[in-house]
């Protein structure tokens, strides 16, 4: 029995010194790292008790990330297979997921140190070029340089307020920013040229902005020549206008006097009775035809015949007596006088043309008779201007 005790106390010693060998310092639970605990007696591992499972940790202190968790990476990443997006989410971080599809998705990352796009926030882009992008309601706030080569549905209430009553334009010889153009403020063309062009609005085509021509906007509802004569006008000859109202001016010249008895003449060659000297003298103001009347009592101191016919002349008129001088015209007339009691009416003269507007003209009877002495008596002289 004694041997038996001896024994069992022997086995019972070498048990406790291998315990004790095994671990020295065991200290509390749960157990620590070094011993191949948790350290942490609210942890623990499930899994399938099957069979072993062995999982690889790094060889460095860090945090293992949790799939019901979002994830903030600090270190860069490898994924080999190629299945991952990234998701947007409210605290603007993300979290890795596979895509549901079966397809294999490449997404190729920047070769430098940068912060990933939440698309469900809202973000501020410095220095990123952006391919075809989406941007749904974007607040994209005030960018130091942005390019809208491409932008379309601008509107006009974005634009930058210009002055009143201008233009937004280019209006240099060439390439460059619109600006604001004031057209009282442009240099002005004194003498457009007939292929100017101006600007107007079509009222029949609903106010339609179109060109014209300077020369078609100046004839247009207006008499573009006339006579094959365009350009100003100006009025003479007794024309005149008021407004667009053209007409005669009334003012022609006339001429209606009564000169004195002039002496006879007994001779049987036409001589001039003097008349153009004062009073049958005539200015006409505009026009080149005036017509000359002279009329009154012709008689002679016995039975015979008198001659008389109407001149006209510029200069001093002829005096009475003198040789017959100056252009006649109109009809010869040849009165045959009965006795030295009788008494014939006259009336000589017509339109005489080609003259000179502000000229003088003298106009005047040559007289004649084929005996005795014939006079003129009772004259009455008249020139008027005519068209």
């Amino acid at each position: 029995m004694k041997l038996r005790s001896f024994i069992a106390g022997a086995i019972a010693l070498v048990l406790s010194a291998a315990l004790a060998h095994a671990q020295v310092s065991p200290g509390t639970s749960p157990l620590s790292g070094s011993k191949g605990g948790t350290g942490n007696a609210f942890m623990q591992f499930t899994g399938p008790a099957t069979s072993i499972k062995t999982y690889t940790l790094p060889n460095a202190s860090d945090t293992l990330a949790a799939l019901g968790t979002i994830q903030t990476w600090t270190g860069a990443q490898s994924f080999t297979d190629g299945k991952l997006i990234l998701l947007g989410s409210s605290s603007g971080a993300g979290t890795l997921k596979a895509p549901a599809a079966a397809s294999t998705y490449v997404w190729t990352l920047p070769a430098a140190t940068g912060t990933l796009v939440d698309l469900a926030l809202a973000q501020t882009l410095t220095n990123k070029t952006l391919t075809s992008p989406i941007l749904t309601t974007p607040a994209l706030g005030t960018p130091s340089a942005l390019v809208l080569t491409n932008a379309t549905g601008l509107p006009l209430s974005g634009h930058t307020s210009q002055a009143a009553y201008t233009f937004v334009g280019n209006n240099t010889g060439s390439s460059a920013a619109p600006t604001a153009v004031d057209i009282a403020a442009l240099t002005t063309k004194g003498s457009p040229a007939a292929g100017d062009y101006v600007i107007l609005s079509d009222q029949a085509a609903s106010g339609a902005w179109k060109k014209a021509t300077v020369s078609s906007v100046g004839s247009a509802g207006s008499v573009s020549s006339i006579a094959g004569n365009t350009g100003a006008f100006t009025l003479s000859n007794g024309i005149t206008n008021s407004t667009n109202d053209i007409r005669l001016s009334l003012n022609s010249a006339v001429l209606s006097a009564q000169p004195s008895n002039p002496g006879g003449t007994s001779s049987g060659t036409a001589v001039m009775m003097g008349l153009g000297v004062t009073t049958c003298r005539f200015t006409p103001t505009y026009s080149s035809r005036v017509e000359f009347e002279i009329f009154g009592d012709v008689t002679n101191g016995a039975a015979g015949t008198v001659t008389v016919r109407i001149a006209f002349g510029t200069g001093a008129g002829p005096a009475n007596g003198a040789a017959a001088s100056g252009t006649t015209f109109g009809s010869v007339l040849a009165p045959s006088i009965s006795g030295s009691s009788d008494v014939k009416v006259f009336k000589n003269g017509g339109i005489v043309t080609g003259l000179t507007p502000s000229t003088t003209y003298w106009f005047d009877i040559q007289l004649s008779t084929s005996t005795n002495t014939a006079n003129l008596l009772a004259l009455t002289c008249n020139a008027k201007e005519i068209l």
